[in-house]
């Protein structure tokens, strides 16, 4: 069930609200916990019911793994060693054993069993909060809340498929405080459906509208055919902003429903765009999937305690297992490692400059566009359906692939000797998927995140994020901004596409 579609906000949202509130007024926090367990649960069945069996073994395997640690019939090491074995095993059944028995039968003519079905809903998220979830509980560094708090926690419905990765320590006390109040749930209505409501014109509005820019590069070089400079950046560009209001709509959207049951998640995404190094943009971008990143792989591999030379090998070993994470492809892979090299040529660059330039003008804007570029180089393959695929835009957007200009730039080939006049199929789009373009441009890059503007409302966990300071408009529960919330949602359903997938469902 998709959060834009018909059936989740004119059925499941409404009665899911209604019956909440039922609960939370005529029982106690249990019973609310019960309630939207099984709400959750519906949803995710919504799909494919034959999902739920997994989900719910594999909660019930970690939750007794853990319990079995803290009561000390087994070692907290042999549960962490099995447990994480087991949910990695399951993990790469279902996403990677198609990948790696290609390449071993390409590389040494082998033929292994592997997993030819679709891939599980959410398969990737769960088992990550799984995984954190036992080795904390199995290093003492955190248990709370019983079963039905467990099994909310992995469940949730807002975060279950894509994120945020909210961590149990964060989301299960909260189970305790969801209380009656008639006043504060109506605060956190208005704030959940006003993020809800940007989340929602993201997704809907920009980044659907300007898809078609990258599907036409990136598909036609698929087929073979040759994207020039122009076509290859902009295509590039539609990409990285569509694949930005895309999963950070998403990420809206999962913040602001939880809000409306007067949860909150942790910040994903924090203007990655106006990054000026990429250390930085890896701090603004799925912020939770970095987080766990560094605190279950990075940390425990030595992190920054160790020599240089470890420390950057720590880094690229994390930032390729973190590309294999989104896909299993050679694609993801050279993505993650892409990545790696910038962030240790970042590294290297900082212990050489020590700062010296941080607080030049000149220098933070340069550092601003060639954190930009670097960003858009590495997304092409990440979008590209394979590496062949990768280069021959790669190629186009050094001018290998030649120049072409519209009829009506034709002078421009007097000037440019590789230029040529050639039909320019993005301008056959139209004015308004430009102009949608243009402006998604300079939101991701001169704007202030939706966080800024709702700091007053209290809108999520952002303890850990600096978001900045509050921005001079700030949020507040007025008929302006209700407005405001009413014009984003009918702008989103009058262009809603029913069957527009979110990005990172893929993953």
């Amino acid at each position: 069930m998709l959060f834009p579609s018909n059936e989740f906000l004119l059925f499941f949202l409404p009665v899911a609200l209604i019956l909440f509130l039922f609960v939370r007024h005529f029982a106690g926090t249990a019973a609310v916990v019960l309630y939207l367990l099984i709400a959750s649960l519906v949803f995710y069945a919504y799909t494919n019911p034959l999902y739920v069996p997994l989900i719910l073994a594999s909660m019930t395997f970690n939750y007794a793994m853990a319990q079995m640690a803290v009561a000390r019939m087994i070692t907290p090491w042999f549960a962490i060693a099995f447990g994480v074995s087991v949910n990695l095993a399951v993990l790469g059944w279902f996403k990677y054993s198609a990948f790696i028995a290609g390449a071993v039968h390409a590389a040494f003519g082998v033929t292994l069993p592997a997993y030819g079905g679709e891939l599980p809903l959410a398969v990737s998220f769960f088992t990550f909060l799984q995984i954190a979830y036992l080795v904390d509980v199995c290093t003492g560094r955190k248990q709370t809340g019983g079963i039905f708090d467990y099994f909310l926690f992995v469940t949730f419905f807002p975060h279950l498929i894509a994120g945020p990765l909210v961590h149990h320590g964060e989301l299960i006390p909260q189970f305790k405080d969801i209380g009656r109040s008639w006043r504060r749930w109506q605060t956190c209505f208005a704030v959940g459906l006003t993020i809800f409501a940007v989340g929602l014109f993201k997704k809907i509005v920009i980044a659907d509208n300007i898809a078609p820019f990258a599907d036409l590069v990136f598909d036609g070089a698929k087929a073979g055919q040759a994207p020039a400079l122009i076509q290859s950046w902009v295509g590039t560009l539609a990409y990285a902003l569509q694949i930005y209001f895309d999963f950070s709509g998403y990420s809206d959207m999962a913040i602001g429903l939880s809000k409306m049951f007067c949860l909150k998640l942790p910040i994903n995404f924090n203007s990655p765009y106006q990054a000026t190094s990429i250390i930085d943009f890896w701090k603004r971008w799925h912020i939770t999937l970095s987080r766990f990143l560094r605190d279950y792989l990075y940390i425990p591999l030595g992190g920054g305690r160790v020599g240089s030379g470890r420390r950057y090998a720590n880094v690229m070993i994390v930032m390729l297992l973190g590309g294999l994470w989104h896909g299993a492809g050679w694609q993801f892979i050279f993505w993650g490692g892409l990545h790696g090299i910038y962030l240790v040529i970042n590294h290297v660059w900082r212990s050489v400059s020590a700062g010296r330039l941080d607080n030049s003008l000149l220098w933070n804007g340069c550092a601003w566009f060639i954190t930009l570029i670097a960003v858009l180089v590495a997304w092409v393959p990440f979008r590209a359906a394979d590496l062949s695929t990768a280069v021959l835009i790669w190629k186009g957007m050094i001018g290998l692939n030649g120049i072409t200009v519209g009829d009506k730039l034709a002078f421009l080939t007097a000037y440019l000797p590789f230029a040529r006049v050639a039909p320019m199929g993005f301008l056959n789009l139209g004015t308004t998927n430009l102009a949608i373009l243009a402006i998604a441009f300079v939101i991701a890059v001169a704007c202030p995140n939706i966080y800024r503007i709702m700091r007053r409302g209290d809108p999520v966990l952002d303890t850990h994020v600096e978001l900045g300071p509050p921005f001079r408009l700030q949020w507040s529960p007025t008929l302006t901004f209700a407005a405001a919330t009413c014009a984003l949602l009918f702008c989103a359903f009058a262009t809603s596409q029913e069957g527009s997938p979110f990005l990172y469902f893929q993953f």
